[in-house]
């Protein structure tokens, strides 16, 4: 659950071509809280936020992810007084340390080509790989899992 704090920017509505003809449809929205970025979708009543999903044992962004993203870079692309952005990934404990680290780095330099390709600043972006380092929580049925492999932006004071 967010916070009545949280600041809201974006958000338009955007009118798509469905199977049957115009179809509403909702842009997600970047939320800023506590120096992090989140993606929600708008059509979400409880805004929880919106995962970066990858192909499975891989560093390739799943289709359902590239909306969410574009609309992250142009929030980026147009909000410069933020400064930089770090992007940090994060695994579940599957795996050795070693690989989970690697797989992280991986997946967070995939999030940073991404947006810079969709129009955010480079030079603003940098890459984190934490592996299994940072959990959520220590549980280890699926849906804990679930919860722990994840990409985080971070809003950071120096470039």
């Amino acid at each position: 659950m967010r916070s009545s704090s949280s600041v809201v920017i974006g958000g338009l509505a955007l009118l798509g071509a469905g199977c049957g003809g115009a179809v509403g449809q909702t842009r997600p929205t970047v939320i800023i809280e506590e120096g992090q970025l989140f993606i929600v979708d708008q059509l979400s009543s409880d805004e929880v936020p919106m995962e970066i999903r990858f192909e499975l044992d891989s560093e390739v962004i799943g289709a359902e992810s590239e909306r969410p993203l574009e609309v992250l870079a142009e929030f980026i692309a147009s909000h410069s007084e933020l400064g930089a952005i770090e992007v940090h990934g994060h695994t579940d404990e599957q795996g050795t340390p070693a690989y989970n680290m690697a797989l992280s780095r991986r997946r967070a330099r995939a999030v940073v080509a991404f947006l810079a390709a969709a129009g955010a600043d480079r030079d603003r972006l940098r890459a984190r790989g934490f592996g299994d380092r940072r959990p959520v929580t220590r549980d280890t049925t699926p849906d804990a899992r679930a919860r722990n492999r994840r990409v985080e932006f971070v809003i950071v004071t120096e470039l």
